[in-house]
């Protein structure tokens, strides 16, 4: 019965043949624990989530491309440090437009300049008033509605074309290019712009609002880049040869080309202006001084050496000292008085202007601008509070006079209270 049961047991085994083969074969691999289901692991990762991911994650993976639209992401974050304020996914800022683009119109953009042109002007009317010192300054920009062309066009608008800076002036109105040759250079480059006959024009109602505040205004004094002489010619009186300094020049006056800094300079180099009548009649009708225009054969030359004449005119190369007639050291003087500063009509893109600039912001003075828009070369004194009134000096300077009017006829005159 025992050697059945052998048997019976030995015929089993031999029934089982992967039995034997896992006992005598290599060992299988271990049985795979039972995943356990996380909470975290289930829910796939945002992008906001990835850029928490572990100091190992970040090593063993890597990090997806920079996105273009992001310009945040072109620079790798690294995982382990606090994030900064700029590196969160912060909801968009709504962006906060100008006035202009939220009306959707120009209408209301010019009237909000009008409230400001108005408060600027009212400002300066009750300065005037008061009696402040006060040095108005004036560029071509003035002389534009009398039909002379300025330096230079808006930079903003564009809409002074046929401005001659930078088409010439820059290279040809030089004291060098003059003694190259005096008769090409009056040929081709003064007489077709600065010639007499071009100049003879009719001041605007600017030049008239200045001389009345010049007239009625005694601590009210006027510098003028411009060389058209149109301040002397308004219809209104004033003091314009003690209250006027032309700052470049006055075209139809000459001086004398020599050296002003030699050891006996001719005064008509220095001091002494050259009056057409000290001319030859030929070169008074050469210099556009007569009816015609007449092709110039031989240069003017000084009544007291001898020498070439040039314009009365500051020129590129020269200074504000070479000559009397630009009275430098009164502008100065003006300058150091001075307790406001008004621009009119300039860009701000010359000496004169930067001095004054200057000492508006050393003295901390109030500075207004008259001009046909606010963006002027401001680059010499960006700290200054401006105070800009927008539009042609001949529409906004009558109402400043106006407005100087208004506030005039409100003040009880002192001889009047005693005759009563």
């Amino acid at each position: 019965m025992a050697s059945l049961r052998v048997a019976l047991r030995l015929s089993m085994l031999a029934a089982q043949p992967s039995q034997v083969q896992v006992q005598s074969g290599v060992p299988d691999k271990p049985p795979k624990k039972k995943a356990v289901a996380s909470r975290f692991r289930s829910i796939s990762p945002s992008p906001a989530r990835s850029e928490v991911s572990s100091a190992a994650d970040s090593l063993e993976k890597p990090r997806a491309k920079p996105s273009d639209s992001n310009p945040l992401s072109s620079q790798p974050l690294p995982s382990m440090r606090k994030r900064k304020s700029w590196e969160l996914m912060a909801p968009p800022v709504k962006p906060r437009f100008p006035r202009k683009a939220q009306y959707g119109s120009e209408h209301s953009q010019e009237c909000e300049q009008g409230v400001l042109n108005q408060r600027h002007l009212e400002e300066l009317s009750r300065l005037l008033a008061a009696g402040t010192r006060i040095v108005i300054i004036t560029g071509a920009g003035l002389s534009v509605a009398s039909g002379i062309p300025p330096f230079r066009s808006s930079r903003s608008t564009g809409s002074r074309d046929g401005a001659i800076w930078g088409q010439y002036v820059e290279s040809m109105g030089t004291r060098a290019s003059f003694l190259k040759d005096p008769v090409k250079w009056y040929s081709t480059f003064w007489l077709r712009s600065f010639a007499p006959a071009k100049l003879r024009k009719d001041p605007n109602a600017g030049h008239e609002a200045i001389a009345w505040l010049a007239a009625n205004v005694p601590s009210v004094s006027i510098v003028t880049q411009n060389v058209d002489g149109l301040h002397q010619r308004t219809a209104t009186a004033w003091g314009h040869g003690e209250k006027l300094i032309e700052a470049h020049g006055h075209v139809g006056l000459y001086k004398c080309s020599s050296d002003p800094d030699a050891d006996s300079p001719c005064p008509c180099a220095t001091s002494r202006s050259i009056d057409p009548s000290d001319l030859s009649e030929s070169n008074r009708r050469e210099l556009g001084h007569g009816e015609a225009l007449e092709a110039m054969t031989s240069a003017p030359t000084c009544p007291e050496c001898g020498e070439a004449c040039l314009p009365q005119a500051l020129l590129f190369d020269e200074d504000y000292s070479d000559h009397g007639f630009y009275q430098f050291e009164k502008l100065q003087e003006w300058f150091d008085e001075a307790q406001a500063f008004v621009f009119v009509g300039t860009s701000m893109a010359v000496t004169l202007t930067s001095l004054a600039q200057e000492e508006a912001r050393d003295k901390k003075v109030k500075v207004f601008n008259f001009n046909i828009d606010d963006e002027p070369e401001r680059a010499a004194t960006r700290t200054l509070k401006w105070h800009d009134v927008c539009g042609p000096a001949e529409e906004t300077l009558p109402r400043l006079v106006d407005a100087v009017k208004a506030l005039t006829r409100k003040t009880v005159d002192p001889k009047q209270c005693a005759e009563n």
